[in-house]
């Protein structure tokens, strides 16, 4: 994900929404998982290395497959 501002030096609306996004989930779960996007897909890995990784069209759908992988087994932090 590109976090710098777009041309003229501001961010679109697009791009500050996934910025503040991507920033929720990491502040969230960033010590379990590592968190990315780019080109619309929404990806989360495990730290501790265990099962694949987890992929989303939104970062709420993200989440929820986040919450879903956690409860079913917890990442050592």
């Amino acid at each position: 994900m590109n976090s710098g501002p777009g041309p003229g030096g501001a961010r679109t609306a697009a791009e500050a929404y996934e910025f503040n996004a991507l920033e929720a989930l990491t502040w969230h779960w960033g010590d379990a998982y590592a968190i990315t996007v780019a080109g619309g897909v929404w990806r989360a890995r495990r730290l501790d290395n265990l099962g694949g990784p987890l992929e989303a069209d939104t970062p709420e759908d993200l989440r929820r497959a986040i919450l879903d992988d956690y409860q079913t087994r917890p990442v050592a932090r």
